[in-house]
């Protein structure tokens, strides 16, 4: 019998600053027994040593691995899957976090699903604090829970999508089925392992059953490995699906998602070649390769995109107010609770303080259908699941149960302080991801912000 429900594998590459936050992340996970199964890929850095520091602190719970030089993280998750002891194998980067009930509600969705495969989507959230959290998925993969077919699986990966692609999701697999598939991450793929990964698991059968809830959080920072993409990675993920394409011959469906996604690797190679006759001032063969793949010339519009993001970001951070405080509620908005929630906006601002507001549960069934906006006036923001401003007032509307990514975009910018006002409020603030500097606490008796 497996002595863990789940083996967490952890490759990492210098990744010190983040490693014992991320080990914390997958110990504290609720209603499992986990192990942390970490490889390091010849780092230069202390990740070692701090890996090392962890295991002692919980003993039997962190194996602690080194490759002798640096290999990937294909080779170091190889090595990962051969130590595993868990009933189920989860994959958590050592840069990165996760909801504390992630694991127990991916295996409750898999057993309840009848799936070997089970992944939820990505909170993407920045370190340096500088750009708003925003999810993975988009389209049909982010509305409800459903399973995801071979085909789904490639056509919902092209390279520069309109949306994420699905093979940045983590998933979780059984650890018995895995070992029937005889799969393994392939050691020549330096790009897009966990694609080739999930894509030869669901050629062997395997079910895959995907969930819309920002679950897993995913860190984004100056040295993360996924922000870089050179062109000899994009030949091996040609290869790749060229020889994929030799296995599924006859099966019309997935040939013609296949075709797609060769068709934007195409497409991104041409971008390369043009980005560097651009930079390279080879203006003849940069118009040579826009009039030949016309679909890599539309991508030149991404960096300047991406520059107006940039300076949008910083009018935005530089229009915020200094220190702000959020105020973490699943209070009913009745007449009581206003006044309540009006009371601490005010006292935060006698703080000086700019007060927020965050609501990210579904009001019910004995809510007022709508309440003047006057009262809550004491907020320069607010962001309340199941609620829409109308003029002067606040109309009830239909909404998710509860709204994950809705707490991680008020934390944007960077909050100075939270307040848990219920403690059904305190199992969203984990979607908070960033540091707190002070937590506060509302005295009632007192009618009084408290430091806790």
């Amino acid at each position: 019998m497996p002595a863990f429900d789940v083996s967490i594998i952890m490759p990492n590459y210098n990744c010190e600053p983040y490693i014992a936050q991320s080990i914390r992340s997958a110990l504290q996970q609720c209603g499992v027994t986990v192990e942390v199964v970490f490889v390091d890929d010849a780092s230069s850095d202390g990740s070692v040593a701090m890996a090392q520091a962890m295991a002692t602190e919980f003993p039997g719970l962190v194996q602690v691995h080194s490759l002798e030089k640096n290999s990937g993280s294909a080779v170091a998750r190889n090595m990962e899957l051969r130590h595993a002891n868990g009933r189920w194998l989860a994959v958590l980067d050592s840069d990165d976090l996760m909801y504390p009930h992630r694991l127990a509600k991916l295996i409750e969705a898999a057993d309840e699903q009848g799936a070997d495969i089970v992944a939820d989507d990505l909170l993407t959230f920045y370190d340096d604090g500088k750009r708003e959290p925003h999810a993975l998925l988009g389209g049909k993969h982010a509305r409800g829970g459903h399973r995801v077919s071979l085909a789904d699986f490639v056509r919902g990966n092209p390279m520069y999508g309109r949306y994420g692609s699905l093979g940045y999701v983590k998933p979780m697999v059984r650890a018995e089925a895995w070992r029937e598939s005889k799969v393994w991450y392939d050691p020549a793929l330096r790009l897009a392992q966990d694609y080739d990964f999930l894509l030869r698991l669901l050629e062997y059968g395997l079910g895959f059953y995907l969930l819309p809830e920002p679950w897993y959080f995913y860190r984004k920072h100056s040295s993360s490995n996924s922000a870089k993409l050179k062109r000899e990675q994009i030949e091996a993920l040609k290869q790749a699906d060229i020889e994929f394409s030799e296995r599924i011959k006859g099966q019309v469906e997935v040939e013609a998602a296949r075709h797609e996604r060769h068709a934007s690797l195409d497409r991104a190679l041409a971008f390369d070649r043009l980005v560097g006759a651009i930079k390279a001032r080879h203006w003849g063969s940069a118009l040579a390769e826009m009039i030949r793949h016309p679909g890599a010339a539309s991508l030149l519009s991404l960096p300047l995109l991406a520059r107006v993001e940039r300076m949008r970001r910083r009018r935005s951070l530089a229009s915020q107010p200094g220190a702000s405080a959020a105020v973490l509620t699943s209070r009913p908005l009745d007449e009581v609770g206003r006044a309540h929630l009006d009371a601490i906006a005010h006292a935060l601002r006698e703080k000086r303080m700019s007060p927020r507001l965050i609501l990210p549960f579904a009001p019910d069934a004995q809510t007022p259908n709508s309440f003047p906006a006057a009262d809550l006036a004491g907020y320069d923001q607010i962001a309340m699941s199941g609620w829409e401003r109308r003029g002067d007032r606040f109309v009830k509307i239909a909404s998710p149960s509860f709204e994950p990514l809705m707490v991680a975009q008020s934390a944007y910018p960077a909050l100075e302080a939270v307040l848990v006002d219920t403690p059904k409020a305190a199992d969203a603030e984990s979607f908070l991801i960033r540091p707190i500097k002070k937590r506060l606490a509302w005295d009632e008796q007192a009618c009084a912000l408290v430091a806790t």
